[in-house]
């Protein structure tokens, strides 16, 4: 049985719909302000979605923390003050530089 010969019920030519297309591409590029109101929108989306979630208990904090302790932990480790070693310990608090160039 060949693609031309599959018809749906409604005698619709399914054939045409699914052959490769000699046509120009009909995709559009987005550019210019477009591409970067996309590229936040999307990432702001999540977020807030994330942070709604967080905050009706829909989402548990074991499971995922709300993004603001998020942000907070991220601030201490690269901002945070740094705290004397313990040896063979690297403390969390101040301790990206050390993380980063282990890496």
């Amino acid at each position: 049985m060949s693609l031309q010969d599959v018809r749906g019920d409604a005698e619709i030519d399914v054939a045409a719909d699914l052959a490769p297309s000699n046509a120009p591409a009909t995709r559009v590029r987005l550019s210019g302000w477009r591409r970067w109101a996309v590229g936040l929108l999307v990432p702001a989306v999540l977020l807030l979605g994330w942070w709604l979630a967080s905050a009706s208990g829909e989402l548990s904090g074991r499971l995922l923390p709300p993004p603001g302790d998020v942000a907070r932990s991220a601030h201490d480790f690269f901002v945070g003050d740094a705290r004397p070693e313990i040896p063979g310990v690297t403390p969390f608090t101040g301790a990206a530089d050390v993380h980063l160039s282990a890496s």
